[in-house]
Parts: C-alpha cells; sequence; structure tokens
C-alpha cells in the first residue's frame, strides 16, 4: 500500500469524439478535489477537424491552468495501451507523482471522485458506473443526452448536466461509503500506484487497438502479489467507448477476437462472458448493505437494482426458450457437447420464479429493521446461483445460435429471423419479446428518435469497411467525418452480403435504413426516411445515381430543405462509354435537376464545375463548391537512395481496365534495368501473370494495406499514373496521385489533363520520356517534388474551403432568414405600423416587466428613509438588491462597494448594504452617502429571517460566500465580486468556497487574471464568471498640478530630485 501521497497524474488518450473528449477534460476542471493532480492528454491522431477542436480546447484550459496540464499529439494512433503508455511513463520520471490515473476520455467526473478513489488505499483501484461490461456495472435514477452537456463557447460543462451526475453520485457515495471490495477492474478509470506502475511495467501494447489490456494487466498484478479493489462508493458517468466507437465496428470486433486470443494464450485462460455481473454487482452491494444494518440511503438504490435486473434476467430467458425451440424445430441432430451444455442449462429451472423468489425476500428485508443471518445466507446463495444460470444459459444461446448458423439452409429460410444472442442484456431499454411487444417498442423507440431528430439524411451506402476499397464510399466517408457532432441517417437499397437487417447502428449518431425485404418493409422504411427528411429539412444525395433510387430524387423539388447532390464523376459519359445511352438518358436527367433544384452541387475539381457550367449554362442555379476528395495522412520530403543506383518507381492501385494495367507491364519490361519497380495491389498474383519471365523475379508484386504503403512512399522517386485522356480523366481528381505529391514522388503521366492538378503547376514525367530513359537527376527531382508539394497544399486548402462551405450550408447561423425563430417570425407578422402589432408590443412589455423586476424603470419607489440599523432592529422596508459584506472598514474593496451602490441607486435600484463582520471608517462614509446600512452577526437563522423581510430580487456578495444556501433555496440569485487573487486561502477555504460557487449563480471578475485563477483554483465555472475591469474617476486627478506636487512631496521627505522612488500602495482611502 502506498503511504504518503503527493500528487496523483492523470493520463486521457483521445482519439477522434471531440465533444466527449472536451466534456471529459470540462469536468475534470470542474470536479473539486482536495488532492493535487497533474493531468496529460495523448492524442492518438485524431482526424484533422476533430484534433483542431481538441488542441483548442486543451490550449483554453492550459492558459488557465498552467504546466500543470499538458498535451501531446501522436503522428499515428498508438491505440489504447500504447496512448496509455506515453502518458505513464512521463509520470513516472515525476518525483511529485504517487499514483497515476489512467481515465477514459468519454466520461464525467464530479466533486471529490479522485478523493474518495485515493481513501480506499489500495494500489489498483477503480470506480463503478452506469456503463460497463463488469460488476462495475450499477442502474441510475437520471438521464443524460451528450447534447445537452458542453458549452462549445466555453469549454466547460453545463450546470444542469453536471448537477445532474454530482447529485447522483454524492447520493450513491453517502449510501455505499467504505464499500470496498475486491475484483478485476475494468480500466474505463483506474488509480494505480507508481509502486505497482514500476513493479508490473506498461500496458501491453499488442492489444492495439484496444481490448483485453485490463484483463492482462488485472491477471499479472495478481500474478505479482497485489491486490486489486472496487471503490463501490465511487461513482463516474461513462458515455461508453466513444474514441472506440469512432473506429468501424468490423475492425474493432476483429482487433477484439485476435486481442482475446493472444490473452488466452498469453496467460493459459480461457476468457468468459460476462452476462451475469449486473447481477454480482448487485450481490456486492445487498451483502454490503446486510452487514452495516442501516438500509434508509441504501433502500432506494436496491429498488433500482431490483427493476433494472428484472428486466435483464426476462430478457435473457426469452432469447433461451427462443433458441432453444429453433434447435428442436431445425430437425437437425446437435453434437454431444452442445446437447450436453444444453441439459446443464436446463438443470437451473425457473430463473425467472427463482428472481421473483429474490426479489420478493429482497423487499420484505428492506422493510424491517433486524434480518436473520439464515435469510441472509439463503439469499445470498440464490443470487448466486440466478448469476451461474445467467452466465451458462448465455453461452448456450451463443452455442446453439453457432450451431444453427453454420449449417446450410434451406432456400426459402430467411437468415436474418435467427440474429446474434446478446452477450449482455440491454440495462435500461430492455426489448420486448413478443412480436405485438417488439411492434410497439419500435413503433414507439421510431417515432420517438424522428421527433428528436436533428441531423442529415445521405442518400447513398453507408462505408462499411467491406466497401472501403471503393472510391465512391471513401468519399462518403470523409463527407461524415464533417458531421460527427449530429445524427446521420443513410438511405440505401444495395443488397449487402452479411446485412440484411433492413435497420443498423454502425457507430454512434449513425443510423442507416435499407430498403430491403418484402414490400411492406420496403414501404415502412421509405415512410421513415421521408419522415427523417421532412424532420430535418436536410438532405445530401451522393451521385445522381442515388436520386433515382426509389425516386428519391423528387424530394428536390421541395422548397422547405436543405439539398447537397454531389455529382462524384460524369456519370451519363460513363454509361456512354460503356455504350449504355438509356442510362446516360436518364441520369442526364438526374443531373439537370440536380444543378436546378440543389441549394449546393459538390464536385471534385475546378475542371468539374467548368464542365458543369458549359453543359448547363443557365440551368446551373446552385452554388457549386469544389471539394477535393483525399484522405488524412503525414506527408513527407525526405530525401530518398538510389538502390542499388537505381530509382524506385511504384505503382499503388487497383487493375482496372481504366487505370491501364498492360500499359504499366510493357513500361516496367523496358526499364527494368535501370529502375527497381514495386506493384502494390490487390491482386497481386494476376500482375504476375501478366509480367515476362524475364522481368518478374526483379519486381515486386505485394498486397500492401494503405498504413504499409505510407511507410513505403518514402524510399520511392516516382510513380505511375497512367490516365487515358478523356473527359472522365479530365475532371477527376485520383486519390494516388495526391498521395504521390504528398510523399515526394513525382509521378510518371501519359496524359497532363488529369483534373486540375496542371493548371496548380504540378510537375511529372511523361511516360514517351521515361521509356527514352531520359529522367531528371536526384536535384532536379527534388526541385519538382516541391513544386508538387506546393500544389498538394494548394489543393488542402482547396479542401478546407469546401468542408467549411459544406459544413456552413447544412449549419445555418442564427440569424439565418430562411430557418427564423418565432419571435422573429411574430415580428414580422404584426409589424409595428399596424394596429395589431402596436397591442402585441405593449402586451409583451407589460409582461416583460413583470418577469423582469429589476429592470430600472422611473415609477421605482426610492423614497424610503435611509437607515443605518443595528442589530435586531425592525422596519426594514423591501430593497431589490442586497449588497453584503463580511468585514467593512477601509480599502479598495470598500471604495468599490460604495461607489457600485451610488451607481445602482442612482439607477433607480433599491440597495441595502449587510455588514456580518468588522465596521470601520468606511461605514461612516456609507452613512453619510445616505445608504442603507444594516448589521448583523451571521447565523443562517438570522440570514434566512432578514431576507424573507428585505425581499430581495438579487443579492451581491463582496468577498462574502455566508448565505449561499439560503438563498439558492429561497431562488435568489446569488452574485460574488471577486475582489482579488485569493491566493491566500488555505485548503479548507478553498474548499468552502469552491461548494459556495456551485450555488453561486453568476462571478464578476475584476481582471482575467483574477477569473482564470479562480476558474482553475477555485471551483468557479467558466460560464458563469465575467470580467468587469474595476475603474477609477481620473477628474480629481486633472486639477493637480503634477510638477509642483512631486516637487513639494521630495522637499517635505528630503528625497533629492534624481533619487529613484518606488511607492507601494495597499489601499487608497479618502
Amino acid at each position: 500500500m502506498i503511504k504518503e501521497i503527493n500528487k496523483v497524474g492523470i493520463v486521457i488518450v483521445s482519439y477522434n469524439a471531440s465533444d466527449v473528449v472536451r466534456l471529459t477534460l470540462a469536468s475534470v476542471r470542474r470536479a473539486y478535489n482536495d488532492v493535487g493532480y497533474k493531468l496529460i492528454l495523448i492524442d492518438n491522431a485524431s482526424e484533422l477537424a476533430e484534433r483542431e477542436k481538441i488542441r483548442l480546447a486543451m490550449s483554453k484550459h492550459i492558459a488557465e491552468v498552467g504546466s500543470s496540464w499538458r498535451y501531446v499529439e501522436q503522428d499515428k494512433n498508438l491505440g489504447f495501451s500504447g496512448g496509455n503508455n506515453v502518458g505513464i511513463s512521463q509520470f513516472l520520471a515525476d518525483e511529485e507523482i504517487s499514483h497515476v490515473c489512467l481515465l477514459n476520455s468519454d466520461v464525467v467526473v464530479t466533486d471529490r471522485w479522485l478523493d474518495h478513489l485515493i481513501a480506499s488505499g489500495s494500489d489498483i483501484v477503480s470506480a463503478v458506473t452506469n456503463k460497463a461490461d463488469s460488476e462495475q456495472c450499477v442502474p441510475v435514477d437520471y438521464e443524460l443526452e451528450l447534447s445537452e452537456c458542453l458549452d462549445f463557447d466555453t469549454d466547460s460543462i453545463k450546470d444542469t448536466a453536471y448537477q445532474r451526475v454530482a447529485d447522483f453520485s454524492a447520493r450513491w457515495h453517502q449510501a455505499w461509503a467504505g464499500n470496498i471490495v475486491e475484483a478485476d477492474p475494468t480500466f474505463f478509470c483506474v488509480l494505480l500506484s507508481v509502486k505497482v506502475c514500476r513493479d508490473i511495467g506498461l500496458l501491453d501494447e499488442t492489444f492495439f487497438p484496444g481490448g483485453f489490456e485490463d484483463d492482462d494487466y488485472c491477471l499479472r498484478a495478481r500474478k505479482a502479489g497485489y491486490k486489486l479493489h472496487l471503490a463501490r462508493d465511487v461513482y463516474i458517468h461513462h458515455w461508453g467507448s466513444a474514441s472506440f466507437g469512432k473506429l468501424q465496428y468490423e475492425y474493432f470486433s476483429e482487433r477484439a477476437a485476435r486481442n482475446k486470443a493472444y490473452l488466452e494464450q498469453k496467460h493459459g485462460v480461457t476468457w468468459q462472458r460476462r452476462p451475469e455481473k449486473p447481477i454480482v454487482s448487485f450481490s456486492m452491494d445487498v451483502n454490503f448493505s446486510l452487514r452495516q444494518r442501516d438500509s434508509l440511503l441504501q433502500k432506494p438504490f436496491i429498488e433500482l437494482y431490483l427493476e433494472k435486473i428484472t428486466n435483464q434476467i426476462s430478457y435473457f430467458e426469452s432469447e433461451f426458450r427462443n433458441l432453444r425451440a429453433a434447435l428442436v424445430s431445425s430437425g437437425r441432430l446437435p453434437p454431444d457437447e452442445l446437447t450436453r451444455q444444453v441439459e446443464l442449462a436446463d438443470l437451473y429451472g425457473d430463473l425467472n420464479g427463482l428472481w421473483g423468489h429474490v426479489v420478493t425476500r429482497t423487499q420484505r428485508l428492506w422493510g424491517q429493521e433486524n434480518v436473520g443471518s439464515i435469510i441472509d445466507d439463503s439469499l445470498m446463495s440464490d443470487l448466486e446461483r440466478v448469476a451461474s444460470g445467467i452466465h451458462d444459459r448465455v453461452d448456450c444461446n451463443f452455442a446453439i445460435h453457432a450451431f444453427l448458423t453454420a449449417v446450410a439452409q434451406p432456400d426459402n429460410t430467411e437468415r436474418n429471423e435467427l440474429p446474434l444472442p446478446f452477450a449482455a442484456a440491454p440495462i435500461f431499454a430492455p426489448r420486448p419479446t413478443t412480436r405485438f411487444g417488439k411492434f410497439l417498442w419500435i413503433l414507439n423507440r421510431g417515432l420517438n428518435f424522428i421527433l428528436q431528430f436533428d441531423g442529415i439524411v445521405f442518400f447513398g451506402g453507408y462505408f462499411y469497411p467491406e466497401r472501403q476499397s471503393d472510391g465512391y464510399f471513401q468519399r462518403i466517408q470523409i463527407v461524415d467525418r464533417l458531421f460527427t457532432d449530429r445524427w446521420r441517417v443513410y438511405v440505401e437499397s444495395d443488397e449487402l452480403r452479411g446485412r440484411n437487417i433492413w435497420f443498423d447502428r454502425p457507430e454512434p449518431k449513425v443510423l442507416v435504413l435499407r430498403i430491403i425485404g418484402t414490400k411492406k418493409r420496403r414501404l415502412l422504411v421509405r415512410i421513415l426516411a421521408l419522415l427523417a427528411v421532412i424532420r430535418s429539412r436536410k438532405i445530401y444525395f451522393h451521385s445522381v445515381l442515388r436520386m433515382h433510387d426509389n425516386r428519391f430524387g423528387r424530394l428536390l423539388h421541395l422548397p422547405f430543405i436543405r439539398k447537397a447532390v454531389d455529382i462524384h464523376g460524369v456519370v451519363p459519359e460513363e454509361f456512354r462509354m460503356h455504350s449504355d445511352f438509356f442510362s446516360a438518358v436518364l441520369y442526364e436527367q438526374e443531373e439537370r435537376l440536380a444543378v436546378r433544384k440543389a441549394g449546393i452541387v459538390i464536385v471534385v475539381t475546378d475542371a468539374m464545375r467548368q464542365y458543369l457550367q458549359q453543359k448547363f449554362r443557365d440551368l446551373l442555379k446552385a452554388y457549386v463548391v469544389s471539394f477535393p476528395m483525399f484522405p488524412d495522412f503525414t506527408p513527407t520530403l525526405a530525401t530518398r537512395p538510389l538502390l542499388n543506383g537505381k530509382p524506385i518507381v511504384v505503382y499503388a492501385g487497383g487493375v482496372h481496365k481504366w487505370q491501364q494495367v498492360p500499359k504499366m507491364i510493357d513500361a516496367i519490361s523496358r526499364t527494368a534495368e535501370r529502375c527497381s519497380h514495386r506493384f502494390y495491389c490487390p491482386e497481386p498474383q494476376l500482375v504476375r501473370d501478366m509480367l515476362p519471365p524475364s522481368v518478374a523475379a526483379a519486381v515486386v508484386v505485394e498486397a500492401k494495406t494503405h498504413v504499409e504503403l505510407m511507410t513505403l512512399y518514402p524510399e520511392c522517386h516516382y510513380g505511375f499514373i497512367l490516365r487515358e485522356d478523356i473527359i472522365v480523366n479530365r475532371v477527376a481528381c485520383p486519390t494516388k496521385l495526391v498521395e504521390y505529391l504528398a510523399m515526394g514522388i513525382v509521378p510518371i503521366i501519359d496524359s497532363e489533363d488529369v483534373g486540375d492538378f496542371k493548371s496548380l503547376g504540378m510537375r511529372s514525367v511523361r511516360l514517351d520520356d521515361f521509356l527514352a530513359g531520359c529522367l531528371p537527376n536526384e536535384e532536379e527531382r527534388l526541385a519538382m517534388a516541391k513544386q508538387n508539394f506546393a500544389v498538394y497544399e494548394r489543393l488542402k486548402e482547396i479542401r478546407l474551403t469546401g468542408a467549411s462551405e459544406i459544413h456552413a450550408f447544412f449549419t445555418p447561423s442564427e440569424g439565418d432568414g430562411r430557418q427564423l425563430p418565432l419571435m422573429g417570425a411574430l415580428r414580422q407578422l404584426l409589424p409595428p405600423q399596424s394596429s395589431l402589432g402596436r397591442i402585441a408590443r405593449r402586451v409583451w412589455r407589460t409582461l416583460s416587466s413583470a418577469r423582469l423586476p429589476l429592470a430600472p424603470i422611473a415609477s421605482v419607489n426610492t423614497s424610503q428613509q435611509d437607515v443605518v440599523a443595528d442589530d435586531g432592529q425592525d422596519g426594514l422596508s423591501p430593497c431589490d438588491i442586497l449588497v453584503q459584506v463580511d468585514n467593512f472598514e477601509a480599502g479598495g474593496l470598500e471604495n468599490v462597494v460604495l461607489d457600485l451602490n451610488e451607481t445602482l441607486r442612482k439607477a433607480g435600484y433599491r440597495v441595502a448594504l449587510l455588514v456580518l463582520g468588522n465596521r470601520g471608517e468606511a461605514v461612516k462614509r456609507a452613512r453619510d452617502l445616505g445608504q442603507t446600512v444594516i448589521f448583523r452577526e451571521y447565523s443562517s437563522e438570522a440570514y434566512g429571517a432578514l431576507v424573507d423581510q428585505l425581499q430581495p430580487k438579487l443579492v451581491f456578495a463582496h468577498y462574502s460566500i455566508h448565505g449561499v444556501t439560503a438563498c439558492r433555496q429561497k431562488s435568489i440569485p446569488f452574485v460574488q465580486i471577486i475582489h482579488n487573487i485569493y491566493m491566500w486561502f488555505s485548503d479548507e477555504q478553498r474548499r468552502e468556497f469552491a461548494e459556495a460557487a456551485v450555488m453561486t449563480n453568476r462571478f464578476v471578475a475584476v481582471s482575467e487574471n483574477v477569473r482564470s485563477y479562480s476558474i482553475s483554483r477555485l471551483g468557479v465555472q467558466p460560464e458563469k464568471c465575467i470580467v468587469i475591469n474595476n475603474g477609477i474617476d481620473l477628474e480629481p486627478f486633472k486639477a493637480i498640478d503634477r510638477r509642483a506636487a512631486r516637487k513639494s512631496l521630495r522637499a517635505q521627505y528630503g528625497i533629492a530630485d534624481d533619487e529613484f522612488v518606488f511607492l507601494d500602495v495597499g489601499a487608497i482611502n479618502p
């Protein structure tokens, strides 16, 4: 166990998902803890747009907090383990750090989360949460949407969202304080002592991109003799793998399977599913509560457990019955092992019934004071049996499913009728099992989704991993990443092997609707798509090809929606190339509709824009946006040596007819003696068969991933990009060519007229010159590469501009007249010169004045007699503003208070000054000015009674936090004026101030420095704090003769004219 606690080093790893990353950082800033900490954010090569948002957020925090927060950007994704290891390594070298906390980038932490973890005294400890596949998962009684949490302008967490989580966390801690159990934690949040990190080492980076590295670390820790704990009295809200959610589901699943196999091989274990863990979680808390014999605070949470787990068990049992029935009705003979597994699962009997008995006894136990140990033991035994039964039956579900789906299905059987079982039941919204129940559930969820939907409907297939080798889907993915802050609905009609369900949720905030299946189902999906369009009023067609699908192109005629069409290429001309003249005419009509009715038309090159202008002339009404397509990668112009005295010539791409592979093979054969050739393609054997035997051995022909290509490009000098001089290529923007320019590879071409490259100044080698051996020397080639890199930079600028224009089109400003707010629409319908308009404005002013009682109007009665009220004085009149101070003696604060009070009084407000502590010369000045001054020795009762008597609309507190609770309870706005950087506060004073800050409605800081310090050290929420600089009246100084005054003062104090004077002013008191 660690004895000495210095500071905690918090490591957060981000990968895209900027919204939740920023929210996590904001909650860490907002949460108060006694223990000091430092923080490192490791960005794992997020996409450029996401990284920029994360970088800007961290810059704000670092500017306000200082060097205790650090930001590190990685050039490539190191995965969860690799990213965390960067932070762990830095903290291990910091002598101030005694603990390291690995914190997910998708959580909301609240006050004292870190203090409570430290208080557990464990070397390895984690917390409970609302979302985990372990015994750390607990039910919650609040709802929270990501969209309602983050203030994007200030990068702070909104008060209502924070308080919702903080309230639950505080109640949970109070109920379960001291409930520390031994368990293997998941690493969504884990606190490790430095000793553990040094003894066990870093996370195993083989578990890439993430998954099972926490299981591995727990196994290593136990082998090293450490105990692992779960602090069940610490609650942290978890959104659930937001960073991994930005990875493709199938990619992540494939890697997860590899990681699981690696874990099992490394430790000689068999990893088990964890469907029973919510019941285990419940058992842990039940056991603690029975031992404590103080169930009043715990009872509401016990009841919450019972409600949620009942739904889970019902779901798993229904799934087991359905799969077992499907096995029997299949008529197939299962293997002996599966038969035994089903028989063993059956032995548990009616788990729903057993759980019903558990519920009844639990409710009875928590309804009485004394509980017998026999009943305790019986209850815990039954809970253990229920947990074991759920685990075995879920395993059986997967085994039955694997058997049934592995056997060939009859032609008339729909495979999608047997979905994959769940390894964890839906906790908060379990799906019903009856057909009618499923219909109602889908209807309810669908309608709720449509009513709340605020996103974009895309007509075009979703970019599943199996599609990402296709440039069409690569572009769809690039466009998608412009709108990760909102929902995207993809409507597609194409069949996709292995994806036969009519809807899909492949990643967060994405819904895929497939118009497939029966006639009724297709109609249903079309209706849902149309409802989504009407609700969102934003549509995006990926190619005119998608406009013809289900005749959705007719939506372009609707006047009230924002419409974008991404041309993707010259579709009619491509059909003509293939002699399909009917399709050419058909899609030319769709193209004409697009340029006439769309709000914007997106093209990949300026050459495509010119083509549309020449083709349609006056019919082109849409605004044309140029948006070149290429992914983000790290460019390089690094020098590269020759290989055995030969330049390296590369080709990386497909082997389609239009890529002129035979012409490349001929060029390779004729230059094999003076060049080293590398040919990377999806079908290497096809290319090997095309190579002449004399050169086949000298040419590298392999299949490489894009990541691998990025590591090989810096070795290459030239690259083939052969295109015919046809319209399809003249308007294109080949991704491969962009990659060549960015990686310092000079293109070898047979046609210069490819997209905008020639007009942008691209340098290249003609194929004829290459065949003739006319290549530039290395110095000339490097100069060409540098010029081409400038072309790449220009393409990036065009892409960025295009992305901004597309995003702005679908994100209208508040002042956009096309989406008038209600009040704006009413003002237009009721103009001020009309009689109805004048009446409406008179009514509004009346209502506004009733809602805003502090408005300084001439009719406010300020004629009450000014008084100085001593303790116990009665007869005080109500005031508008109560100004309170603790001490009121003499100094700068007193001057500001007096001046502000006078300003408020002159504005027509009734102001009372409450002094709760020492009185001095400033009180006399207040009396002389005629201000109402009240003296009280603070107590909560006396303060509450005074506030009830004065009935203030607002409380201004100057260096005073007394009464903030009473004001909160009475719904009186409490505003604190922060006059200084309160560096002299003790830890206890900082804690008290931070607690009061939560209940303060607004802060006014006298300078930016004061605001920054208060936010970073005193728990002030950034969104609550504004800056109003103090000022002074310069008029009295204008009458002073400065020269004479200086001379007089120097003579008075015996100071020579040439002596330096340093004046230190503590306060200026008139």
